[in-house]
């Protein structure tokens, strides 16, 4: 089938928006989404680029999101989907918070609060991927699954 074609059943995510569904407008031919054609004032290359680095992290978003789904397999319509990357500043933050837990709970022997903070928390920066299934009578189901940021590999969940 055409990527155009409204019947289209295999789902996507279309930007602007966190439901999973049908493509039925190629992504370049959506509202609000520009060809990346600049003009050679130097402000306007320097805003270009901003715009560049915004597109490539949405890019690896994206990229993210359907790891997790094509990982799944069957992700039914109207799932909503969301990752946020977990850069060097995050992972530090979230490693300082297991190390608190721990230490809260009467983990106090260095070696050993290391060694379960380092479990849980991946060294490397990693999406957090959320999908949220809205399960009727059960209520909203949420799955969380971390992806390797530079492999694109999906993380192991800490046994």
């Amino acid at each position: 089938m055409a990527a155009t074609s409204p019947n289209i059943s295999q789902p996507s995510i279309i930007p602007g928006s966190l439901l999973l569904e049908p493509r039925r407008t190629p992504i370049n031919q959506q509202p609000g989404r520009t060809s990346g054609i600049g003009t050679n004032c130097k402000s306007a290359t320097s805003k270009l680029t901003e715009e560049q680095q915004l597109t490539k992290r949405e890019m690896d978003q994206k990229a993210a999101i359907m790891t997790v789904i094509e990982h799944l397999g069957n992700i039914p319509p109207g799932t909503k989907c969301s990752a946020v990357l977990f850069d060097t500043e995050r992972i530090r933050r979230e490693k300082e918070f297991y190390a608190k837990l721990y230490s809260e709970n009467g983990v106090h022997d260095l070696e050993i609060l290391q060694a379960m903070v380092a479990a849980n928390v991946p060294d490397d920066p990693y999406w957090l991927v959320s999908l949220k299934t809205s399960d009727g009578a059960m209520g909203d189901i949420t799955q969380l699954h971390r992806v390797d940021d530079r492999t694109g590999k999906i993380i192991p969940d800490p046994a």
